[in-house]
Formats: C-alpha cells, sequence, structure tokens
C-alpha cells in the first residue's frame, strides 16, 4: 500500500494544527507549514511525541 501523505498549511495553530495531528495519528507523513517557526516546532514535537511523523517544516 502506498504511503499516506497530507500538505498541511497554517498548521502551527487552529484547525491546521488539529488536522496536522490528527491525521499523523492516522498513519499519514504531515508536511507541516506555517509562518511561526517556533510555535511549527512546538507541533512537530507534539506529534512526533505521539508516534507520529512529518516529512520537514517550511
Amino acid at each position: 500500500m502506498a504511503e499516506k501523505v497530507a500538505l498541511i498549511t497554517g498548521a502551527s495553530r487552529g484547525i491546521g494544527k488539529a488536522v496536522s495531528e490528527y491525521l499523523s495519528r492516522r498513519d499519514y507523513h504531515v508536511i507541516l507549514i506555517a509562518r511561526n517557526k517556533d510555535k511549527l516546532k512546538a507541533v512537530s514535537n507534539d506529534i512526533v511525541k505521539r508516534g507520529g511523523s512529518f516529512l520537514f517544516m517550511l
């Protein structure tokens, strides 16, 4: 089966953050994009702590 990948803009807060966390718990590799690097790093750390993965941050 192919890997599932999702590109999420606005991933550092609000709906984008919620979608990032939701999809990462469902075996998606998420690509996180946001303007605030510090908040985005916090989201990616939360994803990894919960066993998810992300491909990279912008």
